[in-house]
C-alpha cells in the first residue's frame, strides 16, 4: 500500500513535467541563445548617409541551432519626430562565432522632406534547440548611430577653399611674371637708349 503511495505521485509529475516541456520555449529545455551586446561594432560610428555600415557580432549558441536565414539585422531610419518600419538583412556566420552585415546607403530624407538624424541597429536570432522543438526568438539591444552631416559641410568648404586656391595659383602663373619682368626690362633698355642719344 505504501509502495502505491509512492509510486502515483512520482508518475503524476513525471507526466506534469512531459506536458510542460511541450509548451516551454527552447531555452527552458536547454536550448540557449546569447547575443554578445558587448562585442557588436559598427563601422564607421559617425556614417553620412551616403556610407555603408558594417555591422559584426559574436553570438553564442549553446545546444540550439538557427533557423534558416534566422540571424536577421534590423535597421531603422529616424527623423526628430519618429522611427520607419524596420528593414531587415540576413547576416553573414563568419565561421569563428561572429556574424556580420553591411547595410546602407541611406536616403538624406524621408516623404515629408524630414532630415533622417539617425539609424538604429538591432540584431534577432529565431533558433531552435538542437534536440527538437519549437522555435524562439532573441534580440539584443538596439545600437543607436547618429548621422555626420557637419564633415559633408566641412568637406564642401575645403573643396571651395582649394578651388580658391588654384584660381590664385592661376593669377600668380609664371608665365604672368615673365611678361611683367620682361616689360620692365624692355622700358629700361629704352630709358637707356634715349639717354644716350
Amino acid at each position: 500500500m505504501n509502495r502505491r503511495k509512492t509510486v502515483l505521485p512520482l508518475l503524476l509529475a513525471i507526466a506534469a513535467l512531459s506536458l510542460l516541456a511541450l509548451y516551454l520555449p527552447g531555452d527552458a529545455l536547454g536550448a540557449t541563445v546569447m547575443i554578445d551586446d558587448e562585442s557588436m561594432t559598427a563601422t564607421p560610428g559617425e556614417p553620412r548617409h551616403s556610407d555603408t555600415i558594417d555591422v559584426s557580432v559574436d553570438i553564442i549558441f549553446v545546444d540550439a541551432q538557427p533557423v534558416e536565414d534566422g540571424i536577421i539585422l534590423e535597421y531603422s531610419l529616424c527623423t526628430e519626430n519618429a522611427c520607419e518600419l524596420p528593414s531587415t538583412k540576413v547576416m553573414t556566420d563568419n565561421g569563428d562565432g561572429s556574424f556580420s552585415a553591411t547595410v546602407g546607403p541611406f536616403p538624406g530624407k524621408n516623404a515629408m522632406n524630414e532630415d533622417y538624424i539617425d539609424v538604429r541597429l538591432l540584431v534577432k536570432v529565431t533558433y531552435t534547440p538542437v534536440s527538437g522543438g519549437e522555435e524562439a526568438t532573441v534580440q539584443g539591444e538596439q545600437l543607436e548611430l547618429y548621422f555626420n552631416t557637419t564633415s559633408v559641410d566641412d568637406d564642401d568648404i575645403d573643396d571651395d577653399t582649394q578651388d580658391d586656391d588654384s584660381g590664385d595659383d592661376d593669377d600668380d602663373s609664371p608665365f604672368g611674371l615673365e611678361i611683367v619682368f620682361a616689360g620692365i626690362v624692355l622700358s629700361t633698355a629704352y630709358i637707356a637708349y634715349r639717354k644716350r642719344n
